[in-house]
């Protein structure tokens, strides 16, 4: 089993947006402009091999421990390539050498940040993906980065507990150096890294789900049936009321699934009120059962 070491980062002078102030140590910086939002790396990279573990504490003035932030805060790996720190990088050429988590989905929980979701961001990917359910960072946590630079994976943790067991990330490079990066939105917030022991729940650095990609996403509230009603998470799709029953309606997922590479599952759960689980329902499936999906992608170009 891979021994986990701690790095101890510093944030760098050279590779800041112009509104960030790092602190004399290093390890410190806050945004302290009022016109755009900006990001900062660190100014060593990751180790190339083996399994390292470093966190992140990102706050927001006048939010309490474990509130949303609001906003665009993004923690993440990326490569030398990116050579401008302010600004909006994940819509631009730059979204291409990042691997990043945002804090909190737009269509995720207000509630805290145990209700919440996160969303991932990668250079394959033309929109973030909505992650688990629970990863949504508040102002305070701490977020805790596990990279095997081996094997180009990467976990998040959350308070020094594993966020998922599967990894974030399974693709970043393995030939070029890497760097940690933040994302400060709004005025006055601030991002701290630091090295602190490695927690005492590891991943498997062997863990796969059989091979496939999860697949994280919530309903729109754009491609949705005038009869039914979404929850406030958007993870919920019910009829509004009694007048819309018995007619049949639909809703779609409000990401895209990736169909380009690659494999991805995800589940979808079915309940009717009144009946019990296992009830057969028409159409064969049985209530709150989960109806398995597996999408099978191929490469661009390829024949069937």
């Amino acid at each position: 089993m891979t021994e986990i070491e701690k790095v101890d980062f510093r944030w760098s002078e050279n590779h800041v947006a112009h509104g960030i102030k790092i602190d004399r140590l290093g390890t410190s910086a806050i945004r302290t402009d009022f016109f755009q939002v900006g990001s900062v790396r660190t100014a060593q990279p990751i180790p190339p091999d083996g399994m390292y573990y470093f966190e992140m504490t990102v706050k927001r003035p006048g939010k309490h421990v474990g509130s949303m932030m609001g906003g665009f805060y993004w923690l993440g790996i990326c490569t030398d390539e990116v050579d401008n720190w302010d600004g909006v990088w994940w819509k631009d050429y730059r979204k291409e050498f990042c691997w990043a988590m945002r804090s909190e989905s737009d269509s995720g929980s207000s509630r805290g940040d145990t209700q919440g979701r996160a969303e991932l961001l990668s250079p394959h990917k033309k929109q973030a993906d909505v992650w688990v359910s629970g990863s949504a960072v508040g102002s305070g946590s701490v977020v805790g980065f596990c990279v095997d630079s081996s094997k180009g994976k990467l976990w998040f943790y959350r308070d020094q507990e594993l966020v998922d067991e599967r990894p974030a990330f399974r693709e970043l490079p393995r030939d070029v150096d890497l760097f940690a990066f933040v994302t400060l939105y709004h005025p006055g917030s601030s991002a701290q890294i630091s090295a602190r022991h490695v927690p005492s729940s590891r991943p498997d650095d062997d863990h796969d789900v059989a091979g496939f990609d999860g697949f994280y996403t919530c309903w729109s509230r754009e491609f949705v049936g005038p009869g039914l009603k979404l929850s406030s998470n958007l993870l919920r799709a019910a009829f509004e009321n009694k007048v819309s029953q018995g007619k049949s309606m639909s809703v779609r997922s409000e990401a895209e699934i990736p169909l380009d590479i690659g494999e991805h599952f995800f589940e979808l759960s079915i309940s009717i009120p009144g009946q019990h689980k296992g009830a057969c329902l028409q159409g064969g499936f049985t209530s709150e059962f989960a109806a398995r999906v597996l999408i099978a992608g191929k490469e661009r170009g390829s024949g069937m």
